[in-house]
Order: structure tokens, then C-alpha cells, then sequence
């Protein structure tokens, strides 16, 4: 009976063997897909990576060349102003002989004026003069 309990043990120890060897090779090849995928996933990520690196690399070289073409733009901005500055300083010194010069033409004028009603006068005088010395010299 020993022998028929032990060969129905080896019988049930041999089957419980196989099916163990089954599983085994189920979870082998299963253990294999999935290093598989893991290696997929791995060159994936290693590949968003070197995206994601390669962006931000432009992002930053971008960034870079705004800020250079910000800082050329600030340059031309204030060599305009002081540009500007310095025309908008000069038109008021040609105003100011503008009106130097109109208040010269003005008084030259004002001047001109004058001398033609003093000379105005004086004729008007020296004729008064005559006029009198007319009169006197009839009397």
C-alpha cells in the first residue's frame, strides 16, 4: 500500500510539477513582455526627455534673443530721445532768434517809423517856418 500511496504522491507531486512548470512559463513570458514594455517605456521616457530638454533649449535661446533685440530696441529708443532732445532744444533756440529777430525787425520798423515822423515833422516844421517867414516877410 505504501507503494500505491507513494506512486499516487509521485503521480500528484509530478502533475502539481507540470502545472507548475506551466505557470512558470506563463509568468515567464508574461515577466518578459512586460521587460519589454519596461524598455519601451524607458526609451520613450529617454526620448520625451531629450524632447522636452530640446525645447526648453530653444525656449531659452528665444528668450535670449528677445531680450537682445529688447535691449538694441531700449538702445535705438534712447539715442532717438536723446535725438529728440537735443533737436527739440535747437528749434527753441531758432525760435528764440526767431522772435529776437522779429522783435529787431519790430523796433527796426518801430525805429523807421519814428524817423519818418520826426522827418514828417521837421519838414512840416521847416514848412511852418517858411509859411511864417511868408507871412512875416509880406507883413
Amino acid at each position: 500500500m505504501e507503494t500505491g500511496y507513494q506512486k499516487e504522491e509521485v503521480k500528484r507531486l509530478r502533475s502539481q510539477m507540470g502545472d507548475l512548470r506551466g505557470k512558470l512559463g506563463d509568468l515567464e513570458s508574461r515577466n518578459s513582455l512586460l521587460e519589454k514594455q519596461v524598455q519601451e517605456l524607458t526609451y520613450q521616457l529617454e526620448d520625451d526627455q531629450r524632447q522636452y530638454e530640446s525645447a526648453l533649449n530653444d525656449r531659452d535661446g528665444q528668450i535670449r534673443k528677445m531680450r537682445e533685440e529688447c535691449q538694441a530696441l531700449m538702445v535705438e529708443l534712447q539715442m532717438l530721445l536723446d535725438t529728440k532732445q537735443t533737436l527739440d532744444a535747437e528749434i527753441a533756440i531758432y525760435r528764440k532768434m526767431l522772435e529776437g529777430e522779429e522783435n529787431r525787425t519790430g523796433l527796426r520798423q518801430l525805429v523807421e517809423q519814428v524817423v519818418k515822423t520826426r522827418s514828417l515833422q521837421q519838414q512840416e516844421d521847416t514848412g511852418k517856418k517858411h509859411d511864417d517867414i511868408d507871412v512875416f516877410s509880406f507883413n
